[in-house]
């Protein structure tokens, strides 16, 4: 047995046994040995399990381009050569022999590919591009373009499937660099299909003709999921754009760069105009798998509507708001009536700007209770008082997130309206994030107890609210009563200068295996900038939770600023 095949065989049997280093290394010595193609994929698939993907994916590429790549290089040392040259003919007849050796190389390759015994051949090729279909349709929400690339990677025949099947470029991020080519590459690989979903990113104000043509060749009426991005004046450009096409979008979303000030913003959304383009929820699907969203992240937004139907994703985030109404919550929440998710954040407190040329909402004052079914996910940050009169229900509430509320009075209505609700209206909160939220220690401890039984995830950062109390209560059950939030498996209490290291062992030794009441392991602690957790506690705490640890004392820019301190 030659030694470059007792190679390969070993790396064989260590890859087997899950020796991935070893196996790594046997595959090496034997390309090192004799240079075979072959070995390339056995190495790629041993340096992916190692999750060393970019080493992979270039022995994945060397084991499909090898002769391809050498055919190329010497057509282009064939074009470089002069014929005033004394040796011009020696040089061609010795390209020429080149040439043929690596084309007879590669049909021998070709033929022994074909010889082994093809997966691929014995699954009709329809039912395998539904299979991707399917598979692309799971993965819509977390960049599907990916998978198409990583499965062309695998081998020349799905590579060539990528290539000749239009529904893999569906999915286009666009730029300003390279606009024209990209484009016009991407219309190629559709194949007269249309997009599904678009990005574009940073299109500046010359590619604006080019872009609209492209936009109008990939059938508009197609798109289900556009986002637009970049700076304020750029993207409203844009945005006018795709304001005068014919679209029934499932999601849209503008982002720009947070704004000095109210006067810095060029454009103003209107989310009525953008519903125009959103289609109707589907009545085959149920409520909860048909999402409607609309996401801004802008300068001004102006309120226009008393509805905005089927809208079940709602994220606003902006320097200024323009509407009927003086409180923002209650106006959104009694105008979108089917929220599953609601994101509202304005980048600074502000009284809402009340316009008196658009349509005023009913009266509140008639609705002594505002019961919102669907509502799982609630993010609020940064509003003003809240004067209504309203008790708001959520009993399906999952995802509470208030954050930058300095003042005690918006967390206490929020959190009044969820730990007095009666018994059936509770809702299952599995989810709670304090974030600079002006909260006091008792009612913290309220709303921990009215959730016990469901809370998984807890952050409490920069509050002044994680009392000895609180923090004992998570750690240590009482002879009356069970230990609290027996589900809590993250929590984060950064900023927190009265946290000691001692409160956070006691609150992770209470939930280790065979602790009273078999409650659920720490699985990941946050607490960075707490200058009172000892670092000699760390490699225990580190020891015993199942995830990640994270204990930043101090920025980096904070570090720099008090070495700097030291020497003035």
């Amino acid at each position: 047995m030659s030694s470059s095949k007792k190679l390969f065989q070993d790396g064989v049997k260590a890859f087997r046994e899950k020796r991935y280093e070893d196996a790594v290394d046997h595959f090496t010595k034997c390309i090192e040995s004799d240079g075979n193609v072959c070995v390339y994929d056995s190495r790629a698939a041993a340096y992916e399990q190692l999750g060393r993907l970019r080493e992979a994916l270039a022995d994945t590429r060397k084991s499909m381009f090898k002769y391809e790549r050498c055919i190329q290089m010497i057509q282009v040392a064939r074009k470089r050569l002069s014929p005033s040259d004394a040796s011009y003919a020696r040089k061609i007849q010795e390209l020429s022999r080149l040439e043929c050796a690596a084309r007879e190389a590669q049909l021998e390759a070709d033929r022994a590919r074909r010889a082994r015994v093809d997966p691929l051949a014995k699954l009709p090729l329809e039912l395998l591009v539904e299979i991707c279909k399917i598979a692309i349709d799971d993965m819509d929400v977390e960049r599907p373009s990916h998978f198409a690339v990583v499965l062309g990677s695998v081998c020349r025949s799905l590579r060539e499937l990528v290539h000749q099947t239009p529904y893999f470029w569906q999915s286009l991020a666009l730029s300003d660099r390279f606009l024209a080519r990209k484009s016009a590459f991407w219309l190629d690989r559709l194949a007269e299909r249309p997009l599904y979903s678009l990005n574009l990113v940073d299109i500046g104000l010359a590619s604006l003709p080019r872009l609209k043509s492209f936009l109008a060749a990939t059938r508009p009426a197609s798109w289900k999921h556009l986002r637009i991005q970049g700076s304020d004046g750029g993207a409203y450009e844009v945005y006018k754009i795709v304001q005068t096409l014919e679209m029934r979008l499932h999601s849209f979303s503008v982002v720009c760069p947070p704004q000095v000030s109210e006067t810095t913003s060029i454009g103003v959304y209107d989310p009525n105009t953008i519903l125009e383009h959103i289609a109707p929820a589907s009545e085959s699907q149920p409520p909860g798998y048909c999402m409607r969203g609309i996401s801004l992240h802008v300068g001004t937004i102006k309120m226009s509507c008393a509805a905005l139907t089927h809208i079940t994703h709602l994220e606003l985030c902006m320097n200024k708001l323009v509407s009927s109404q003086s409180e923002p919550l209650f106006y959104v929440l009694r105008a979108v009536p089917n929220l599953h998710s609601l994101v509202l954040r304005p980048h600074n407190v502000f009284a809402n700007n009340q316009h008196p040329d658009l349509p005023i909402l009913p009266d509140l004052q008639n609705t002594p209770v505002l019961r919102l079914e669907s509502l799982q996910v609630l993010r609020i940050g940064t509003i003003g008082p809240l004067q209504s009169l309203t008790t708001l229900q959520f009993p399906n509430l999952q995802v509470l997130d208030l954050a930058q509320l300095p003042n005690t009075k918006p967390p206490a209505i929020l959190l009044g309206y969820l730990v007095d609700a009666s018994p059936d209206d509770r809702p299952p909160i599995r989810e709670i994030r304090l974030t600079r939220v002006a909260i006091r220690p008792p009612l913290l401890k309220r709303v921990l107890e009215t959730f016990s039984d469901t809370l998984e995830s807890l952050e409490v950062s920069s509050c002044s609210a994680l009392d000895q109390d609180v923090l004992e209560s998570l750690s240590r059950p009482t002879p009356t009563n069970n230990l609290l939030c027996p589900r809590l498996c993250d929590v984060n209490f950064s900023g927190t200068d009265e946290l000691r290291a001692g409160s956070l062992v006691r609150l992770i030794k209470a939930r280790l295996e065979g602790a009273p009441g078999s409650p659920r392991a720490i699985r990941n602690v946050i607490v960075d900038a707490c200058p009172n957790i000892d670092a000699e506690a760390l490699p225990w705490i580190r020891a015993n939770v199942t995830g990640t640890l994270s204990c930043v004392y101090k920025t980096r820019v904070e570090a720099k600023a008090r070495r700097r301190d030291r020497y003035i």
